[in-house]
């Protein structure tokens, strides 16, 4: 998304005044879709998790799961469904502000990365023993 001029630390609105390319929708679409196949294997993951004996800590795992699903099925995929539908080609790139990828893409790192951190360390935990 930073790629394409659409998130970042310098794009207060993105390209507000311009219209979208073929290509950024093309590649918002993409991005859009993994996502949304990304959040269907967190939920996956949780249930079987959940429904598993294998873990100790079997909790934690499902909390940092559902966290991770819940943050990219709220910040990004609601407003995706809910205003998805207007971007097209040669619409306004003001209409991009309505999806939220700015408070997606700030605060990424907290709810995703770190939490996927957290459950690399539950799971080494869980395969290797020792300490969380």
């Amino acid at each position: 998304m930073e790629a394409l001029g659409l998130v970042g630390s310098g794009v207060p609105s993105p390209r507000s005044g311009t219209n979208l390319r073929a290509e950024e929708v093309k590649e918002l679409r993409s991005i859009m879709s993994r996502l949304d196949d990304a959040q269907l294997r967190f939920e996956a993951l949780k249930r079987e998790v959940h429904q598993s004996d294998l873990f100790r800590n079997k909790i934690d795992v499902e909390q940092e799961l559902k966290l991770v699903e819940d943050y990219i099925n709220k910040v990004a995929l609601s407003n995706w469904q809910k205003c998805g539908k207007s971007v097209w080609e040669n619409e306004p790139a003001d209409v991009l502000q309505n999806l939220g990828l700015q408070e997606f893409h700030r605060f990424f790192e907290w709810n995703i990365s770190k939490r996927l951190d957290h459950l690399t360390e539950l799971l080494q935990a869980e395969l290797f023993g020792g300490r969380r």
